[in-house]
């Protein structure tokens, strides 16, 4: 599921669609980014938030990114 697509065409920002799922929109942009995955009721409160509350589950159903390394200079 891609969250940053439905966000974009529902008009919302990250910030405002963290707002109404009651998390930070740091924590907000980890999930959309897919490097975090929401626990289930977090997963239902961005689905309500984002109007696609039917569909919530596919939010647990994720292939996390896995985070890039850091390099040294």
């Amino acid at each position: 599921m891609n969250l940053e697509k439905i966000r974009t065409e529902k008009g919302l920002y990250q910030a405002e669609v963290a707002r109404r799922s009651r998390i930070s929109a740091c924590y907000y942009n980890l999930i959309e980014k897919r490097v975090r995955r929401p626990s289930p009721q977090v997963a239902r409160r961005i689905a309500k938030a984002l109007d696609i509350l039917d569909d919530w589950y596919k939010l647990l159903d994720v292939t996390l990114k896995k985070p890039k390394k850091a390099t040294t200079a």
